[in-house]
């Protein structure tokens, strides 16, 4: 599904949460709310993306897809920190840039490829690609 660049406001349905999706676009467009429904562990998403829009929720436990092989978040209101399984998904693409997230990138080489830049302006957000953790 995509629905991207249209400047739609207001919230995501709960009942798209139960949709069965391979890719989520909703780029763009000025949603809000709460949407950690989206992502479930036994959910078929491998493509989400949700950036520049003023989603705000706790990313923190949030349960990944496990077919997820890209992310985009950026330009959003999220905070918490990044969910620990994030470091163990064969991740093609991320971007959490522009968030209030905070705490240590999670340990896994994966993560580690990517450039700083899709981490950068976070509250908080610390260890590789970035700086390191102050202790």
């Amino acid at each position: 599904l995509q629905v991207l660049d249209n400047l739609l406001s207001g919230s995501i349905p709960r009942s798209l949460g139960q949709a069965n999706l391979t890719t989520l676009d909703v780029s763009g467009n000025q949603f809000t709310g709460d949407v950690s429904f989206l992502f479930a562990r036994d959910k078929a998403l491998s493509t989400i993306v949700l950036r520049q829009n003023k989603f705000k929720f706790d990313f923190t436990n949030v349960d990944l897809p496990q077919f997820l092989r890209g992310i985009d978040i950026a330009h959003n209101q999220i905070y918490g920190s990044l969910p620990k399984r994030l470091g163990q998904l064969p991740l093609s693409f991320i971007d959490v840039s522009y968030n209030q997230l905070c705490g240590p990138i999670p340990k896994g080489r994966r993560l580690k490829r990517f450039s700083p830049i899709r981490f950068a302006h976070n509250k908080c957000l610390c260890g590789p690609p970035l700086p390191p953790c102050k202790k």
